[in-house]
């Protein structure tokens, strides 16, 4: 009778630490979060979203890396200047002084973990998580912001105002205002938005279906450009985690 009761006893306890131990785990979480929130404001961590530690061992341009395991990670919500141009190579090299053979912290959207190439769209965080890479290559003027609209983890509203609410002598000579690129695309909101076209390219989504992905691009001289390409299907995409 007696080991029955110490048998119910400590089944109490461990179902006691466990639930002790959790609340814990999610206290630990809730002011990490919080605390990231409160260094990198634009973040919303609300989004459902994952992370994970990786060195990175390649620079394939300012905004594609490739890690330890050789997986691709795009920099979510921004875009650098294509190689060899000046300004992409001067992207580059500031990501290879930054992160090369160190160890990040890379964060995805869960709902939108990878690109159509099988890329890691992620934020990545490094000294210590109180750098991010993507912030601050746009604070240097070597990107530019690209938010789609399945993009929720970045505050869009909260990131376009801050850079466009900076002092002027704050403000970067960032790579769309040089001459050879005088204008900053960004995707439009909806399909149902009127896009302006003074001074800027507008990139307009299309969705034709499951099987293909098609860009559709106006230029400020009235040319059209039409690209249709189509998608491996993603059960024959080998996932990158």
């Amino acid at each position: 009778m007696k080991s029955s009761k110490d048998k119910v006893t400590r089944l109490k306890a461990k179902k006691q630490f466990f639930y002790l131990q959790r609340s814990v785990l999610l206290s630990i979480t809730f002011l990490l979060s919080l605390y990231a929130e409160s260094n990198f404001p634009f973040l919303d961590l609300s989004t459902p979203h994952k992370k994970y530690t990786t060195k990175i061992v390649r620079v394939i341009d300012g905004d594609t890396l490739i890690d330890k395991k050789g997986r691709k990670i795009r920099l979510l919500g921004i875009d650098t200047p294509e190689l060899p141009t000046e300004e992409g190579i001067k992207a580059k090299e500031f990501v290879e002084r930054e992160i090369l053979n160190r160890t990040v912290t890379i964060i995805y959207q869960k709902d939108y973990p990878i690109d159509p190439y099988n890329r890691i769209l992620g934020l990545i965080f490094y000294n210590n998580d109180k750098k991010c890479l993507n912030k601050i290559l746009l604070d240097k003027g070597l990107a530019k912001i690209m938010l789609f609209p399945q993009v929720k983890i970045i505050k869009k509203e909260y990131w376009r105002k801050e850079i466009r609410e900076r002092p002027e002598e704050e403000k970067i000579l960032s790579y769309w205002q040089i001459k050879k690129y005088p204008y900053q695309p960004e995707p439009l909101k909806t399909e149902k938005q009127t896009p302006q076209t003074e001074n800027r390219i507008i990139l307009i989504p299309i969705d034709p279906g499951k099987k293909y992905q098609m860009d559709f691009y106006v230029d400020i001289n009235g040319k059209y450009y039409l690209r249709l390409r189509e998608l491996q299907p993603s059960a024959e995409r080998p996932s990158p985690f």
